[in-house]
């Protein structure tokens, strides 16, 4: 029974691989891709000589009292959780990340480098 199933197995393969050598595209055809860069925008200039954004519109300045009110809130309700605040929480998760991917790393390498 094994032997039906793996001359099966090699009839499919060999089927397969003259599907993909068929079907595939002539590769003589050179394509070339260009790439297009988006003009730059002129700048709005909404810093002001101290460095703070001024909003210069009036959806600007909706969207930053937006802003403001969702950041409150969400200082509220890490703050009812143990305290800190959003800046240090996205901070320390960003460093937790870059240790953890670098042990990972170097476990990964450790591995590769000791043959398992």
């Amino acid at each position: 029974m094994k032997k039906i199933i793996a001359v099966f197995l090699a009839i499919l393969m060999t089927f397969s691989a003259l599907s993909m050598a068929v079907y595939a595209e002539d590769g003589s055809e050179e394509t070339t891709t260009t790439i297009r860069y988006p003009e730059e925008e002129p700048s709005t200039g909404i810093l002001d000589e101290n460095g703070l954004v001024v909003p210069q519109n009036t959806t600007q300045l909706k969207m930053a009292f937006i802003f403001k009110i969702v950041e409150k809130i969400i200082n509220f309700i890490l703050g009812l959780f143990g305290g800190g605040d959003t800046d240090q929480y996205i901070s320390d998760g960003v460093a937790d990340a870059g240790t953890w991917l670098d042990e990972a790393l170097s476990n990964i390498s450790d591995t590769l480098n000791n043959g398992g």
